[in-house]
């Protein structure tokens, strides 16, 4: 009876285990962990256990690694290295492969089992959501909402990004903002780093007497870092701006443009600090430019949940006579990030 009640325990055991959970990674105080490597990105090893789930390591922490069936390994030069066995060294990681061993600097291995986007095969899509309400009733009656949202769509050698953003609000029943944004850029990597392509842009703020803002424009850009941890951009170009209001004289320039994108981890998968950075300024007319900032701290929650705080600040010099050229706007947004 007890030989029959081992011989199912192991039959059990290997059933649950599975290739999946075949892989293996000692770490440097001498604890063996056996599971699924999932990826290596940045400084972390993300790795699937049968009684945790998915954990984050500390790749300074893992001395060996081995797998079941072999991965692939990228490079910081994009070439691809295929191997069971990795060794961890403070310095240097040796990469054994079936016909070489291979040592190299820490800094020349990017990723463990890289997405198939970077890769050169497929794409990644990436994007989020947010709402943001007020009422207040009483001695004052008002409700405001904004809704924005952004989307990305990037492979090896482009990206197309996308921004929107929608405001309203009323104060006893009288509007008091109505306005949109909507963008977009195509960026071509010429490089690793460095991309290059056409932009637009579209507004409408009826409460600061702008109908329409348009600009069409190229760009060129430098992206410093790119992961979920920290991800830095710059870009800047030339576009030709058009500007239709309602009480103002039309208006059409030639103008330098700028954007930045920031974001960070300032402690891990919990905090995000972001910044996102547009600037216009008319070549024509050095008095004429428009500053838009979005800074915020972003928590997330569960299964792409996240709750933001923002600031929201807007410096329009074209805005007329007894409007405030600086608008200033804070928020707690509930989002959803795919």
């Amino acid at each position: 009876m007890n030989k029959k009640i081992t011989i199912l325990n192991c039959i059990l055991f290997f059933s649950y285990s599975g290739i999946s959970l075949a892989d293996e990674i000692t770490l440097k105080n001498g604890s063996h962990l056996v599971g699924e490597v999932i990826s290596k990105e940045g400084n972390n090893l993300n790795f699937k256990t049968p009684f945790a789930g998915t954990i984050k390591i500390k790749w300074k922490n893992v001395v060996n690694l081995k797998t079941d069936d072999p991965v692939k390994i990228l490079l910081k030069d994009n070439s691809i290295r295929i191997s069971r066995v990795i060794k961890n060294e403070k310095d240097h990681v040796t990469i054994v492969g079936d016909s070489k061993t291979e040592t190299l600097n820490q800094s020349e291995m990017s990723y463990i089992k890289p997405e198939l986007w970077q890769l050169g095969e497929g794409y990644k899509i990436a994007g989020s959501a947010n709402v943001s309400l007020k009422h207040q009733s009483g001695n004052t009656d008002y409700q405001e909402s904004i809704i924005d949202g952004s989307l990305t769509v990037r492979r090896l050698k482009d990206r197309v990004k996308l921004n929107a953003q929608y405001e309203k609000a009323k104060s006893s029943g009288e509007s008091t903002a109505n306005n949109w944004l909507f963008g977009g850029q195509y960026d071509y990597f010429i490089s690793d780093k460095t991309f290059w392509g056409p932009n637009f842009y579209l507004e409408r703020d009826e409460f600061s007497d702008l109908k329409l803002r348009q600009s069409y424009g190229i760009h060129i850009g430098h992206q410093y870092f790119e992961s979920k941890q920290l991800n830095l951009s710059i870009a800047a170009g030339l576009a030709k701006t058009f500007e239709d209001f309602d009480e103002a004289e039309d208006d059409n320039f030639m103008s330098a443009i700028w954007g930045l994108n920031y974001d960070q981890y300032i402690i891990e998968d919990f905090v995000q600090l972001y910044h996102r950075q547009q600037g216009l300024f008319s070549l024509e007319n050095s008095s004429k430019y428009v500053i838009k900032s979005w800074t915020g701290l972003r928590f997330p929650l569960y299964s792409g949940l996240s709750i933001s705080t923002e600031a929201q600040i807007k410096y329009d010099s074209n805005d007329g006579d007894g409007v405030d050229k600086t608008d200033t706007t804070y928020l707690l947004k509930l989002g959803y990030e795919f």
